[in-house]
């Protein structure tokens, strides 16, 4: 969100974010922030709408640009749109969620989380993306190992 709020802030532009459907307290709380900070009534908006309506709302002619962190779905249905009315957009797409454990963590929680039992969705986990992300096979089977990594595009 930073990298294209603080720009549009910056040369006075109003933002209407429609944060993902899964994230709506996330989308509450950054507006919140923004209102603590001193922002004017308006300058960030949630839109708790669907992913169809926001499509549709980029064909408004009050909307100047879009930018869009999602999927690869997402991405080509706004672009659509924007494409079509001619919108200057941001699309940031496919991405990862990254799995950080820290000095301080439960470490058998971590595990517990992170350990994927079942051979093809590690594989399919590791090769959902366009843009060649590497991946690391931990196991004591070293034939097994060699069986995953084979399968892994990177």
């Amino acid at each position: 969100m930073a990298r294209f709020a603080a720009p549009n802030i910056m040369v006075g532009n109003t933002m209407l974010i429609k944060h993902a459907s899964i994230v709506p307290q996330c989308a509450i709380a950054i507006e919140h922030l923004f209102l603590e900070a001193g922002a004017p009534n308006g300058l960030y908006t949630n839109l708790l709408i669907s992913g169809e309506r926001a499509s549709a709302l980029v064909s408004d002619h009050r909307i100047k640009g879009v930018s869009l962190t999602g999927s690869e779905a997402a991405g080509a249905s706004i672009a659509i749109v924007a494409g079509k009315h001619l919108k200057k957009s941001v699309l940031e797409l496919g991405g990862s969620d990254a799995f950080i454990v820290l000095e301080d963590a439960d470490i058998d929680k971590a595990v517990e989380w992170a350990v994927v039992k079942n051979e093809q969705a590690a594989i399919d986990l590791a090769n959902d993306s366009p843009f060649g992300l590497g991946g690391s096979v931990f196991t004591q089977d070293i034939e097994r190992g060699k069986r995953v990594a084979d399968q892994i595009d990177t």
